[in-house]
């Protein structure tokens, strides 16, 4: 009788469950669709939309310049025309695509002095490749203008999955009350932040109540990326958060709930900015570490541009904000291209991107100009964290850009086990020292390295006295560290000890090969797995910069890069090996910068 019971019971569950998703479909297409598919007005463009195209220009011709270029303008082009051949373009097309580049308009709705601009780049465009477009309108050519879509995509996900996602962050949720965490709303009204204030202890308290002294790592304001939300950061969180002041910003926009039914609407730059400023000075915070991941990098960016006294500095992982101008995010986020990618990968991007709230901020609230960082933006120490095999972020031309852009760099290696030949900007500031001449600063491509974790700092000298390799010393003033390294990162240099290393030998997997008097001492050669005349042949100098943190001239006066080869996008939240080796980085930045 139970069982028949339970079974009946069961039974009336499944249809009132299937009552439920018919109704939640007949909203959706009801209510929900017509409210995606309305346009929205344009975000402001920070500059003039023509110096913004020859800003482009000029960075798509430099990267082209590279080697082992895979962009060049053709390619960038191309791109943004969904993979069609420049030879197929004609000047309708351009002019199309350039009307919402420059002002996110149709053609039709462009000023007459707005027309007279685009066509003025249409011929420059002409010009870089060195022919004149056929007139007309090729209707097998598609662009990229996906603020203009008159349909807003997207595959429909059982009301079971929002239950699921919604659990988990609930879930979420609790843990974060339990370990301190109160939510609070924005002063915008937009969006939900957490915040926790770390009380010293012990050691820390001490050093807190000595006049000008900081303890520990500093605050940290934290942005999720796209995907379910929370839940997917709890590893993150735990390793970034646990020993400072946090403050973690939630947005519904990105993170596949039901807050699209809701009315909500993603904050606008400047909602946000003024938002998280009243946050900050809410609980007495003057200027805070700002961490991103992948989509909420953008909002780092925006905080970076309008509030740079507020940002002491940026760390950055799978940063879609960086290099946006190129077609790669566009094209990932909006038209994927899922040919060779795994069955998972192509999976988790389909259920994702094509989630109606998600796809809805993609193609109504992205507005790439308005996105994008420029080294300009950045007026204070970065810390970024690649991905080597990322279908979504441009990794490789990226990690040029940065280390271009720089008076002083590191290139953190990738964790153990995984080839480095991908390794190739390793910049050194020198010092002077004891026996020593000073380095000028100098950016050197690596063949390879072999495993286990390098890291580059300055402030390196050539050994002198009674060693038989040239190598180069990191005891410096007698205190076994270097000065400069120190300020980016607080780290010792430790040598194995040993016999002195050789012109060209490897660096042992796992740490340094000592040099001259067998310890405290690094090879050149040795790290770089080549000759230091070699070495030497291929470097690019630098100028100096003056020492300060800030840019603000086009200059990113420090940055360090954690590269994984082998990590896909958003591999690194998963793997605690490679999060504690960009925690580690990131943190002893912060903490360098917090003593005085």
């Amino acid at each position: 009788m139970m069982q028949y019971l339970d079974m009946e019971a069961l039974s009336w569950l499944c249809v009132a469950w299937g009552v439920l998703e018919l109704g939640f479909i007949a909203v959706i297409m009801l209510y929900l669709v017509p409210r995606m598919n309305r346009l929205e007005a344009p975000a402001k463009y920070p500059i003039d939309g023509k110096r913004l195209i020859h800003k482009i220009l000029e960075t798509v011709d430099w990267l082209s310049e590279q080697e082992d270029a895979d962009t060049t303008f053709e390619s960038f082009l191309s791109g943004w025309f969904l993979g069609a051949d420049c030879s197929e373009l004609k000047r309708g097309n351009l002019v199309v695509f350039l009307a919402w580049t420059l002002y996110a308009k149709e053609v039709d709705a462009l000023s007459k002095a707005e027309r007279k601009n685009v066509m003025s780049m249409v011929k420059v465009i002409e010009g870089r490749l060195g022919r004149t477009m056929e007139p007309g309108f090729n209707e097998r050519v598609k662009c990229i203008r996906h603020t203009l879509d008159r349909v807003v995509p997207f595959s429909h996900r059982p009301l079971a999955l929002y239950a699921v996602l919604g659990l988990a962050r609930a879930l979420v949720r609790i843990a974060l009350v339990l370990c301190g965490f109160r939510r609070r709303l924005a002063p915008c009204g937009s969006f939900m932040y957490w915040h926790r204030q770390a009380p010293p202890s012990g050691a820390a308290a001490a050093v807190a109540a000595m006049p000008g002294k900081t303890a520990g790592p500093g605050p940290i304001v934290f942005f999720h990326g796209v995907g379910a939300g929370l839940p997917f950061y709890v590893l993150a969180l735990w390793k970034l958060c646990r020993h400072r002041t946090s403050i973690i910003v939630e947005a519904p926009s990105i993170m596949m709930s039901l807050a699209l039914l809701r009315g909500h609407t993603p904050p606008s730059e400047d909602q946000l900015v003024e938002s998280v400023e009243g946050i900050l000075e809410r609980h007495g915070v003057k200027r805070a570490a700002f961490f991103g991941h992948s989509f909420g990098s953008i909002s780092v960016a925006w905080m970076a541009r309008r509030k740079p006294h507020l940002v002491s500095q940026i760390v950055l992982l799978d940063p879609v904000c960086l290099l946006l101008f190129l077609p790669n995010v566009a094209r990932s986020f909006l038209f994927p291209d899922t040919d060779g990618m795994p069955l998972h990968e192509r999976l988790m991007l389909h259920l994702v991107t094509r989630e109606k709230g998600i796809s809805h901020t993609l193609r109504r609230h992205f507005w790439w100009y308005a996105n994008v960082m420029w080294p300009e933006d950045i007026q204070c120490p970065i810390v970024v964290g690649l991905a080597g095999q990322d279908k979504i972020v441009p990794c490789k031309p990226l990690r040029r850009y940065l280390l271009s852009h720089s008076t002083f760099a590191t290139c953190p290696s990738c964790p153990s086990g995984q080839n480095m030949s991908s390794v190739d900007g390793l910049i050194n500031r020198g010092a002077g020292g004891s026996n020593g001449k000073h380095i000028n600063e100098s950016f050197v491509s690596s063949g390879g390295t072999g495993d286990g974790s390098l890291r580059i700092g300055s402030g390196w000298t050539p050994a002198g006295g009674g060693g038989g390799a040239r190598g180069f010393v990191t005891n410096v003033n007698g205190n076994n560290r270097c000065k400069v390294h120190k300020c980016i990162g607080g780290y010792k240099c430790n040598g194995h000890g040993g016999p002195a290393a050789s012109h060209g030998s490897a660096a042992r997997p796992g740490g340094f090969v000592s040099a001259t008097n067998g310890g405290g001492h690094v090879s050149k050669a040795a790290v770089l797995g080549q000759s230091p005349e070699a070495a030497g042949k291929q470097g690019i100098t630098k100028a100096m910069g003056d020492g300060s943190d800030s840019g603000g001239d086009g200059v990113i006066k420090r940055v360090e890069i954690v590269y994984w080869t082998d990590a896909g996008h958003g591999n690194v939240l998963g793997d605690p090996w490679a999060l504690d080796e960009f925690v580690r980085v990131a943190t002893a930045q912060g903490a360098a910068l917090s003593v005085n």
